[in-house]
């Protein structure tokens, strides 16, 4: 990400957009992790592309956390981040002689020119039983200056992120995200894919609003987790999401149900 880029980035962590994903983030670990309603659980997790550590809280309600992050500003940042225990700064895919319960990649794999690669990698250091939770920005017809500011290499339509799965996850939830202000977004961004010839200073898109606003789109998105939460069925959205459960090949789900064997599940 452009220097510039990332410096807006961290003065909108703390905004509705960002706020409401670290919900849907929670929403879905909550329903298939048992979390800290079981005392003395403690999983085994590791966030890809940690950026400014803002997940971080969340995801230590259920576990000990390990992060992966290459940008220096969000580096010394979450170097001094109590609840980390181990940051990597090395490229994925690398050599790691660990695996998780859960992998987290929020926004990530658009950075990387081979997501099936990585993707392959994330997989690889999953436990059986493990949770790998998935996001990223939603059709590249919306692909503009704000994507080349932050150094994406393409968008996704929900059909293409599941196509990355291989035959050792079970899709547990899937769907589309920041729906309701989908229209109003979508014009934004076509409107910025069509100064891009014309535009020579591609900056990445702030979703900074005033106050009153910030209120008004949490609460959207607020609404929009807790229908996701029971029916992921929104059929558009500016954000696609997966969650993956991996499951033993000798193990598998039964097709019609989901339903995993005993020995897959976390324990």
């Amino acid at each position: 990400m452009k220097k510039e880029a990332y410096k807006q980035y961290i003065r909108e962590v703390d905004n509705w957009l960002h706020r409401g994903r670290r919900l849907l983030l929670e929403t879905c670990l909550d329903l298939y992790l048992p979390g800290i309603k079981v005392k003395g659980k403690h999983f085994q997790i590791l966030e890809i592309g940690a950026g400014y550590g803002k997940n971080i809280a969340v995801l230590s309600k259920f576990g000990e956390v390990d992060a992966i992050e290459i940008e220096p500003m969000a580096l010394e940042i979450l170097n001094k981040d109590l609840s980390v225990r181990h940051l990597f700064s090395d490229k994925v895919p690398f050599s790691l002689d660990h695996t998780y319960d859960v992998i987290c990649a929020m926004d990530f794999l658009e950075h990387v020119e081979n997501d099936q690669q990585v993707y392959t990698w994330m997989v690889e250091h999953l436990n059986y039983g493990g949770i790998l939770f998935l996001t990223v920005p939603a059709y590249q017809c919306l692909f503009s200056y704000h994507d080349f500011a932050v150094c994406h290499y393409r968008r996704y339509r929900l059909k293409q992120l599941v196509t990355l799965n291989s035959d050792r996850l079970l899709i547990l939830k899937k769907g589309y995200f920041n729906s309701f202000l989908f229209p109003i977004a979508a014009v934004s961004r076509v409107l910025g894919r069509l100064s891009m010839h014309i535009n020579e200073s591609q900056k990445k898109q702030s979703s900074t609003v005033p106050l009153f606003l910030d209120r008004l789109f949490f609460y959207i998105l607020k609404k929009e987790t807790s229908f996701i939460k029971r029916y992921p069925l929104f059929p558009f959205g500016l954000t696609a999401f997966v969650l993956f459960k991996k499951y033993k090949s000798t193990n598998s789900p039964d097709i019609k149900t989901g339903v995993i064997h005993s020995d897959d599940k976390l324990k």
